[in-house]
Formats: C-alpha cells, sequence, structure tokens
C-alpha cells in the first residue's frame, strides 16, 4: 500500500519578546542609532519570529492534513489538531494490520518535515496507531521522500515541489498564499488551504509515478 501525505502546518502563539534582545546589524553601534532601528524593526521582526514557528512541531500546529491511499481520491481534514490526526488515525486502524505496517509513506521532503510532525504529535495525543505505523530513520525503505528521489545521489538539494511538478510537466499547482492568513483567517480562506492541501497530495503522486 501506498500512502501519501501533505501537511500545512501553522505558527502557535506569538512569542512575547523583548524589544531590547532584538539583534542589530554589526555595524550599529550607537546607543541611539540602535534604538531607532529596534524601534523601526521590531514589528516585523516579532511577525518573523512567529511564522517560523510553522516549521517547528514543538511551537506550531498543523492546519491541514492530506492523504491519499494507493489510487484512492486525495482527501483533506481541516479541523483542530487533534481532531485531524485522530481521524488519521482511526482510518489506518480500519486498515489490516500486516498491510499497514508494510505501507510506503510518499510525500515532498516528507522525511525533514511531515513524517517528524506527524510523529512527535501523534505521540503528543497518545495516537498510538498513528504513531506506531510511521517508518522511522532516515534509510527506511518504508519512505519515498520525492524530493530526495528528485536527485538521489545528493540528498541535500532543495527542489520544491512547484519547480519538480513544473521541471515534468505536471501542472495544477494553486497558488495559495497562506501563510497571509495566519492572523485571520476566514472559512473561504480555510477552505484555499484545504484546497492547496488536497491538490499537493494529488500532485504529489503525479511526481511519485515519474520517479519511482
Amino acid at each position: 500500500m501506498n500512502i501519501f501525505i501533505d501537511l500545512e502546518t501553522h505558527p502557535g502563539n506569538k512569542p512575547n519578546l523583548n524589544k531590547a534582545d532584538m539583534p542589530v546589524p554589526g555595524n550599529y553601534k550607537k546607543p541611539e542609532t540602535i534604538e531607532a532601528y529596534r524601534n523601526e524593526n521590531f514589528d516585523t521582526y516579532v511577525e518573523e519570529q512567529w511564522h517560523k514557528q510553522a516549521l517547528n512541531s514543538m511551537e506550531g500546529n498543523i492546519w491541514a492534513i492530506g492523504y491519499a491511499f494507493d489510487n484512492n481520491p486525495a482527501q483533506c481534514e481541516v479541523d483542530t489538531e487533534y481532531n485531524m490526526l485522530e481521524a488519521l488515525d482511526r482510518k489506518l486502524h480500519a486498515i489490516d494490520y500486516s498491510v499497514r505496517r508494510e505501507a510506503t509513506w510518499i510525500g515532498h521532503n516528507i522525511k525533514g518535515f511531515d513524517l517528524p510532525w506527524l510523529f512527535i504529535k501523534s505521540a503528543k495525543y497518545d495516537l498510538n496507531v498513528l504513531k506506531k505505523s510511521l517508518p522511522k530513520g532516515r534509510y527506511d525503505k518504508r519512505i519515498f521522500d520525492t524530493m530526495e528521489q528528485f536527485n538521489p545521489w545528493d540528498f541535500k538539494t532543495y527542489v520544491s515541489l512547484d519547480k519538480a511538478c513544473e521541471f515534468f510537466g505536471i501542472s495544477g499547482k494553486l497558488d495559495c498564499n497562506y501563510k497571509s492568513f495566519y492572523s485571520s483567517c476566514t472559512p473561504d480562506q480555510m477552505q484555499m488551504v484545504h484546497d492547496y492541501c488536497k491538490n499537493d497530495v494529488e500532485i504529489t503522486r503525479e511526481l511519485y509515478k515519474k520517479l519511482k
């Protein structure tokens, strides 16, 4: 069985940062120059630090989970973090254990992002079917990372899903600047996140077919 997976993540609570701790350019020496720089740039600095939480599984939250089993239509969960993970846990539980334990998990940068997030979050919520179903370790043969397989001779090469699909003529990547929704998100915007995540699963599956 193949399991195609994609996560969209969201930063947690805005950090309570001290303006005096904000880094300044090394050539700024005068106290009044440093103070002026911090006053002018502090709000942007806080926003940048907040956005970075979306890359850290201990600080950020899962916003959407897209997945597909084999050639079945892609699905996407958009709910609370626990509810989404619990729904995926239940779907995995419905699959025979002998099939589930041998499943190949497929995603773009799945080793560096999606799998670590799924593991630590499933451990947090005691969702043991999901946690124990996940392949672990860089060399686990149950993982097919389309980003790595795009250049299997150099695992450090970063190629975006968009660029990889463009190279192979796989169309359909949606334009959705969902980071602009972080501060306030309307139902229409959440639908855009849902569609974006679901679509990423579909094009990742097409990319996999090219690379396998």
